[in-house]
């Protein structure tokens, strides 16, 4: 009997028993072979298992290649196959599935009954098709042009009942849609289920198969689902199922309720012709920012399958600026301190909606990740690994894993936008935001300290104090509810018509908009106009009328009503003063306090101070170390100060230090001095060492050699004493010039007056004693003494004599010494 009887004289088949098979046909090539378990033959040295389990051909010329797998027949019988060309099939290069064909037909390719993939022209659809003596023929043509470009569908062939059925997923959703049917019948024997490729040398290796099953038809008894639903302004819904739906049952509005006074929907039809995808039109415009459900039940699948009612949240809500905010960092998980070895980005949603994460974008450094497919709870947290660590992390939370994720350590710039590509949250964090030296080692997580007030950046940003070391999916263990005015933190003039302005927190967008509320004195005239400088808008650059001129100290008032990252508005009435930066001479900045033994935990610092009278740019002067003698490569470590525009006023102090939190842990530092952190700040030995500012030229503009014995001798311990310059207009080379920080001052002065300053004797009489009594020791109160002579002429000797309260000589200084 041959293959076309079979098929069309179906009348005679549908009555005949199951047919030889004892078992159904399955393989989706997860043992890395297809020789066994089944067996494929054929041009088995034309193919190959690739790294993703799939079957491939695997040639380098053009050809033709087969391979072939017995399988058995069932009277109601269902075939499914993963397919895959990566090209736009033609009739030199196309693929087929053959369902069945002739275990000893030697034809190449053989008769049997197929599944065609590729034909002439640009409308290539799926075709079920049958080849007899070497001549095919069509028997179900599916939807046309949906393989004509390159493809990756399932496809199933059902024959029940003397009825053949194509269906076939191209979305990859689960669900297989009608392509066509027609009447007949299956061959009388068991025969081989096989794939054919023909192709060309440019598509030798872009064919790809997988998830073979032949066998018994798998009936779908599992009910539909309603997946989510997503808001279509201002009167819609598209709502997702798990499977495509029976039409009749899921366009019946009745079907579908929601609350909040809405009600049913009076329109419900398919979206595009996609059954498992519900389009639903209401009377009047949905609620905006308002969490509604939806309501939905009775709805059917292909098979009958009723769904069980079910409720979907949803809201229509515009997205804005920190409603999902990067909340938890955890950069360097090693060693662990409690939590799983893992590295993480915690996000927090502070609205009291869903947010479906689709389209949006997280941006670490460079590497750009797609959030399709998360979603976040009101209120919730995500927790966002790589994959590998879903196992572990996903215990603390909601997780979802990337391929790839990668934080770096010492910092990196994360930023989160939204699927209209609006940044939502962003941060660069930096391991200075520990403040705690051991923390920063390892094993512990950055957290935000007040979720709705991100405004704040690095002063919202602590260690965790859990003792697991971080808090992944739950509030943070530093959260506190603090909220800090904005104002201005520093100012700087870049040159003569551009003031370069910092602030505490982000501030509004529309900021640029009020050049109006700042004035400058001395005829600079008002700002005309206001430029963010950076991205969070902590930064800016104003634009005075008029030049700002050398020599002159301006004051610039900011006095209005403006508006933080969120919104809020806040009166800022304060002034600073600024000047246009000179380059600094021999002289002009002089080193006065140098800590260079700090406590544990603490840090070394070098305090700066403008003795002249002009204003004085920090940019690009270099802070130097040198342990040994200059030049002395190995022992020498340099780095520039300040990159960015930084100037210090007449008799202003600078701070510099490589971790601020270290000094303010210890001591009680200036609000007002600048404070800077260059990279690469250089490492100052505790016993004796050198310490050299330099201009950009490596020009010395100050030099201190320091040695521990400079420190008070009766100091049992110095470790985080500091030694002060007593005067600035003495030379710092002179080692009498140097004195340890006084103890009722906390051991240092970062920042401000030094406790051990003395003016000096300023009398005109040939011999000067100031002050004339003195107290020694490091309390701070007449701690030295200062002996100034002036004599017309050279060649008087002196001898000095100290007494103590007694009268009772304690020290001959000098004696008899020339002067």
């Amino acid at each position: 009997m041959n293959i076309k009887t079979l098929l069309y004289g179906w009348s005679c088949l549908a009555l005949m028993a199951p047919h030889l098979c004892s078992a159904q046909f399955f393989d989706d090539f997860s043992d890395g072979d297809f020789t066994s378990g089944p067996a494929w033959t054929g041009d088995d040295g034309l193919f190959r298992i690739n790294g993703d389990l799939q079957l491939q051909l695997y040639d380098e010329t053009a050809g033709e290649a087969g391979l072939y797998s017995s399988a058995g027949l069932y009277s109601a019988m269902e075939w499914c196959c993963r397919v895959k060309l990566s090209f736009s099939p033609s009739a030199n290069n196309n693929g087929r599935i053959y369902l069945w064909t002739g275990p000893g037909d030697t034809l190449k390719p053989p008769d049997g009954i197929f599944l065609q993939f590729g034909e002439s022209g640009s409308d290539d659809a799926i075709r079920l098709m049958l080849q007899e003596g070497g001549d095919t023929s069509t028997l179900i043509r599916g939807n046309t042009g949906t393989i004509a470009g390159s493809f990756d569908c399932r496809v199933k062939v059902v024959f029940e009942g003397g009825l053949w059925q194509l269906y076939a997923d191209h979305a990859g959703s689960g669900s297989f849609l009608p392509e066509g049917n027609c009447y007949g019948d299956l061959p009388d024997s068991n025969g081989n289920i096989g794939v054919f490729c023909k192709y060309t040398s440019s598509n030798s290796r872009k064919f790809y198969f997988d998830d073979f099953y032949a066998g018994p038809v798998q009936y779908d008894t599992t009910p539909p689902e309603a997946l989510q639903v997503a808001i279509l302004p201002p009167d819609g819904l598209e709502v997702v199922f798990s499977e495509a739906l029976e039409e009749e049952s899921a366009c019946l509005t009745d079907n579908y309720f929601v609350d909040g006074g809405v009600g049913h929907p009076v329109a419900c039809y398919p979206a595009n012709g996609n059954p498992s995808v519900m389009m639903l039109q209401f009377a009047h415009e949905l609620p905006y920012g308002m969490l509604l459900k939806l309501a939905a039940g009775g709805v059917k699948d292909l098979s009958g399958n009723a769904m069980l009612p079910d409720t979907l949240a949803f809201s229509w809500y515009e997205t804005e600026k920190y409603d999902i905010v990067i909340n938890e960092i955890m950069a360097d998980p090693s060693p662990p301190a409690g939590l799983p070895e893992h590295e993480y980005l915690e996000l927090f949603n502070t609205t009291s909606l869903p947010v479906d994460l689709a389209g949006w974008t997280l941006v670490v450094g460079t590497a750009e990740k797609d959030l399709t497919g998360a979603r976040m709870a009101p209120g919730g947290y995500l927790i966002i690994g790589k994959d590998d660590a879903a196992a572990e992390l996903a215990a603390f939370g909601t997780f979802f894993g990337l391929e790839s994720f990668s934080l770096t350590n010492a910092g990196q710039h994360i930023l989160l936008s939204d699927s209209n590509g609006a940044v939502v949250s962003n941060v660069t964090y930096s391991s200075k935001w520990y403040g705690d030296e051991e923390k920063a080692g390892g094993g512990w997580s950055l957290e935000q300290i007040n979720p709705y007030n991100p405004c704040l950046q690095a002063d919202n940003w602590a260690a965790s104090q859990d003792f697991k070391g971080g808090t992944p999916g739950g509030i943070n263990s530093v959260y506190e509810d603090i909220y800090v005015e904005a104002g201005i933190t520093g100012a700087c003039v870049a040159d003569s018509q551009r003031i370069r302005l910092e602030f505490n927190q982000s501030l509004g967008t529309d900021f640029t908009l009020y050049p109006g509320i700042f004035s400058i004195d001395h005829d600079a005239g008002p700002v005309e106009a206001i430029l963010p400088e950076d991205p969070w808008f902590t930064s800016f650059i104003l634009y005075p009328a008029h030049k700002l001129k050398p020599g002159i100290t301006y004051s610039l008032e900011c006095k209005g009503h403006i508006r933080n990252c969120l919104g809020d508005s806040v009166l800022i009435s304060q002034s600073v003063e600024l000047g246009l930066p000179e380059e600094p001479e021999t002289g002009d900045l002089v080193i006065n306090e140098v800590l260079f033994n700090p406590f544990p935990g603490g840090s070394d610092y070098v305090e700066l101070y403008n003795r002249s009278d002009k204003a004085v740019s920090l940019t690009g002067l270099r802070l130097t170390s040198i342990s040994d003698r200059a030049p002395a490569p190995p022992d020498t470590s340099i780095c520039t100060i300040e990159d960015r525009c930084r100037v210090l006023l007449p008799g202003e102090y600078a701070l510099l230090c490589e971790n601020f939190t270290g000094v303010d842990n210890y001591y009680l530092c200036s609000e007002t001095a600048m404070v800077a952190e260059p990279e690469g700040f250089p490492s100052y030995s505790n016993e004796a060492g050198m310490v050299l500012i330099m201009d950009a030229g490596m020009g010395v503009i100050d030099r201190f050699d320091y040695h521990e014995d400079m420190h008070y001798p009766l100091l049992n311990i110095v470790e985080g004493v500091s030694l002060e310059r007593i005067h600035h207009d003495r030379p710092a080379t002179d080692a009498t010039n140097w004195h340890s920080a006084s103890q009722l001052a906390g051991f240092g002065t970062p920042g401000y007056r030094n406790s051990q300053f003395s003016a000096g004797a300023t009398g005109r009489d040939e011999v000067s004693v100031s002050p004339g009594v003195f107290s020694p020791g490091t309390d701070g109160y007449l701690d030295h003494t200062e002996i100034s002579y002036r004599f017309g002429e050279a060649g008087y000797l002196g001898s000095i004599m100290l007494f103590n309260a007694s009268g009772r000589m304690v020290r001959h200084l000098v004696n008899n010494e020339l002067l």
